[in-house]
């Protein structure tokens, strides 16, 4: 079964460590069904907060597994170029924070991104390797000061977003 752990300290992001050998796609719609994205990643301290919590939970000797960075479809690639010209993440954070593994990426038919154990990244196939993956979303909290009961999460690329109002749930039910 997956884990959950949280929390890089004050942040409104919580992420999910799925042990499951499955692909990069399949992670995807299971971080989608999570309300999330597999994870982007936007700074070394959040780098080394996802390496640290998938070791905890025990990863494989290739690495923590899958996260959200992905070949852009709409620029011709190259091979060992790994900006924001070539990349993107599946969440829509801006790719500027970078940590590919020496060599890395290497090549234009590996179009996912996976963290080694090591917190370097490599460049590999989607569908043709199964690995753990680690998903990334706003964390989900009770906003006190509305007065409809919603439920707010934090928006991954502009803080707080109103996520789902109770109030009109409970209006359709």
């Amino acid at each position: 079964y997956d884990k959950l752990y949280s929390d890089i300290s004050s942040s409104t992001t919580e992420y999910r460590f799925n042990p499951n050998q499955m692909t990069w796609d399949q992670h995807e719609a299971e971080a989608i069904a999570w309300g999330g994205h597999l994870a982007s990643i936007t700074s070394i301290a959040e780098n080394d907060h996802v390496v640290g919590l998938s070791k905890y939970y025990g990863s494989n000797i290739y690495g923590p597994g899958f996260i959200g960075g992905r070949r852009r479809t709409d620029v011709t690639q190259v091979a060992n170029e790994g900006g924001s010209d070539y990349w993107e993440w599946l969440d829509g954070m801006p790719w500027e924070f970078t940590n590919w593994s020496s060599g890395e990426p290497s090549s234009t038919t590996e179009k996912a991104a996976e963290i080694r154990n090591d917190g370097g990244w490599n460049d590999i196939s989607y569908n043709s390797t199964t690995l753990p993956g680690i998903y990334k979303r706003g964390k989900l909290r009770f906003n006190p000061e509305d007065p409809s009961g919603g439920i707010f999460i934090g928006d991954l690329k502009s803080g707080i977003k109103n996520y789902d109002n109770i109030a009109k749930q409970k209006e359709k039910s």
